[in-house]
């Protein structure tokens, strides 16, 4: 496929000029459809585009749809490792998942959980509150075999934070465990205060 002077592609330049013209007016769902398409038909020519993937996961993203964003943000970088707006990107958007499982009004057992902690840990994405999301989810939903392994792999991956522990001892009540539930709870409680990771001998501390 010839790359200069081609009707075709200059064409496709000229949706993407539309698309970003849509995208500033905030017609996000129609910019991310005229993307779409030239994306479509790049490939139809024997290409794809990494830059078109990276606006297609900033319209989905301004729309709020971070499943689709993240999914289409991640292809981008698979495209191009190196580019650093797509890393950006990358970035921003797992976090506004991390946000989304995190969030305190959110119900425990929102049906939305998994697919979002699936793609966050996909992409080595999730953190503490996410694992603790998912545990919790599992234990709300009846599937306490895989809450007790998420929550136990959260503590053990990282026995300094609170929260994992108190998850754990959740988990535990919930599958009628008291005594591994108050050893929880006890772990917990240690780690209320300011750690202390390291003791040097001879040195008092003040």
């Amino acid at each position: 496929m010839k790359l200069f002077n081609n009707p075709k592609l200059r064409h496709l330049l000229s949706e993407l000029d539309r698309a970003r013209e849509l995208f500033n007016e905030h017609e996000h769902g129609q910019a991310l459809e005229v993307y779409r398409a030239a994306q479509e038909e790049l490939k139809r020519l024997g290409a794809t585009s990494a830059f078109v993937l990276w606006n297609m996961a900033i319209a989905a993203d301004n729309m709020g749809d971070l499943p689709v964003a993240l999914d289409l943000v991640v292809q981008a970088v698979i495209l191009d490792p190196l580019a650093i707006p797509f890393r950006n990107s990358f970035d921003i958007i797992a976090r506004r998942i991390r946000d989304a499982l995190a969030a305190p009004e959110r119900k425990v057992d929102d049906p939305a959980t998994p697919r979002l902690y699936e793609l966050l840990t996909r992409v080595g994405g999730a953190d503490v509150p996410a694992h603790v999301a998912m545990a919790r989810f599992c234990a709300a939903t009846g599937d306490l075999p895989r809450a007790r392994a998420i929550a136990a792999a959260t503590t053990l991956l990282h026995p300094m934070e609170r929260e994992a522990w108190l998850c754990k001892a959740e988990v535990a009540r919930t599958a009628g465990e008291p005594e591994e539930a108050a050893v929880c709870t006890a772990e917990a409680a240690a780690l209320e205060g300011e750690p202390v990771p390291f003791a040097v001998p001879g040195v008092a501390q003040g």
